[in-house]
């Protein structure tokens, strides 16, 4: 790991700020899954609409404005801080590139310097270049997968959510 830390340069140490927010990130979304959406959005939009529904004071309108805020409002909780996981997922390999470059940079620098009789010298820029490719790489390739599935979670929750508001004002309205 100090191998790592030392020869990578810079880019490396940006890129483990990015993982371990990246990871913080990843934490709190697993976090509010568990505990947050076990049935309770279920249970709290099917509430909502019947007593919405069965207060006639409320025109539909109303209980449609009603389920437009729920949903704004859980879209929101569902959604937040993932742009954090997108521009980490799609910053990642960039800066892994830009440490690469700036690796070659050295090494032909090298090169220019004393030639091409030492290897020892080539190898410094060389092992800067891998290492922030890779190290760019393994940061994006979770924060990527966990992105694309917190986004798919949050879509088959929402759909839920309306599937179930349609059927319940449905059941409501036929029992009228």
């Amino acid at each position: 790991m100090r191998f790592i830390f030392s020869n990578g340069g810079i880019v490396v140490y940006l890129l483990s700020f990015i993982s371990i927010v990246s990871l913080s990130v990843v934490l709190e979304k697993i976090y509010y899954y568990v505990k947050n959406e076990k049935k309770s959005s279920v249970n709290e939009l099917t509430s909502l609409i019947e007593f919405q529904m069965k207060n006639k004071k409320n025109s539909e309108i109303a209980v449609e404005n009603e389920l437009r805020e729920f949903f704004i409002n859980k879209t929101l909780k569902l959604e937040n801080k993932l742009w954090v996981l997108a521009i980490a997922g799609s910053l990642s390999p960039l800066l892994g590139l830009l440490g690469t470059v700036g690796g070659m940079i050295k090494a032909f620098g090298t090169i220019a310097l004393v030639g091409t009789g030492d290897p020892k010298l080539l190898a410094e820029g060389i092992s800067e270049a891998l290492i922030t490719t890779a190290a760019g790489i393994c940061v994006a390739l979770p924060t990527s997968a966990f992105y694309s599935y917190f986004c798919k979670k949050n879509q088959k929750i929402i759909l839920t959510l309306e599937k179930v508001s349609i059927e319940t004002i449905n059941k409501i309205k036929s029992d009228n």
